[in-house]
């Protein structure tokens, strides 16, 4: 049997740079860190000739075309060497919901596409694991999203990127003098709601706004710039609060007025600043905020509940027996 586990991520500053439609015209750039949450997957021969999944659903197929799930009939398809299959077995676990804004769906696409070049013995780097990712639910499945995610999970860390007019990704590491006192400045909350990240970028696949875009895409460069330089949590949380206010106004279904009382909530109790991660809708919100006072932020967001995070700094890996 093999498995597959990818780590979710947090996207700090950049996002919709990373959107073809942007990058084409202008250089991408975003700094996003995986974490310790995962999505894990297990795959094994079976001789019954059919292809039995298991997921938030369960399926029983015979054909690959038959597959319900788009990213793993896709997926399957992408793969010559499955029409000679008898059958397998796969299931699929997530230690978080889809829909709140961690980059789930790509998690999904590059586990379920790392378990299967290990199966045929394909040997693929971060890189390739993380641009067929993208082509896949980009071009194949037609989803208005990003490529930061795909490469996220391909890579792990916590790093910057950038995205050049000819499709071209460059992912450094970003380094920092002290990692362990900003891990300790992240605050994660969930919101409680849930939505399709695609289908809140979808509003803007045609009046996709390029001049705002580029203020974010220039914020994420000054925070990558900051993180370099060692400054501290309240010049980091100014940089996301600004683009914060500006990734708000691109769509009015990014926030609601729930989300917006609980972000000044969070201000006035000692947070320097944060964001609602993913397209926006819903999901988790991040929060910069030093340890003594994250006792009265948690205060001031409650109900909504702390989900304990660190930075994870491995990429989509496999585990078990790839001869079997």
């Amino acid at each position: 049997m093999l498995e597959s586990l990818t780590p979710f991520r947090i996207s700090f500053m950049g996002g919709r740079s990373d959107l073809p439609a942007f990058f084409e015209k202008e250089e991408g750039f975003v700094v996003s860190a995986c974490i310790n949450k995962f999505m894990h997957m297990h795959l094994e021969a079976d001789s019954s000739h059919h292809f039995w999944l298991k997921y938030s659903k369960e399926e029983v197929a015979l054909k690959v075309s038959e597959i319900k799930h788009p990213i793993i009939r896709s997926c399957f398809q992408h793969f010559t060497e499955m029409a000679s299959l008898p059958g397998l077995k796969l299931s699929i676990q997530s230690d978080i919901p889809s829909g709140t804004g961690l980059g789930s769906s790509s998690a999904f696409t590059v586990g379920l596409l790392n378990l299967l070049q290990a199966k045929f013995h394909k040997h693929w780097d971060a890189s390739m694991l993380a641009e067929l990712a993208s082509y896949i639910e980009i071009e194949k499945l037609g989803a208005f999203i990003g490529k930061q995610d795909q490469y996220c999970a391909a890579f792990g860390g916590f790093n910057s990127m950038r995205f050049l007019a000819k499709g071209g990704v460059e992912v450094k590491k970003l380094e920092m003098p002290d990692p362990q006192v900003f891990q300790s400045s992240l605050c994660l909350f969930f919101t409680g709601l849930r939505r399709d990240g695609a289908k809140v970028l979808e509003k803007e696949r045609k009046n996709l706004n390029i001049a705002e875009i580029i203020k974010m895409r220039d914020l994420a460069k000054d925070f990558a710039a900051a993180i370099h330089a060692g400054e501290d949590t309240q010049v980091l949380g100014d940089i996301l609060d600004s683009g914060w206010q500006i990734k708000k106004s691109l769509n009015p279904e990014i926030a609601n007025s729930e989300i917006n009382e609980a972000y000044k909530r969070a201000m006035a109790a000692g947070a320097y600043g944060g964001k609602l991660l993913g397209a926006g809708g819903g999901g988790y919100m991040l929060f910069l905020c030093k340890a003594e006072l994250q006792k009265d932020l948690e205060k001031a967001l409650s109900p909504m509940q702390r989900l304990p995070i660190e930075i994870c700094y491995e990429g989509s890996k496999i585990l078990g027996d790839t001869n079997g």
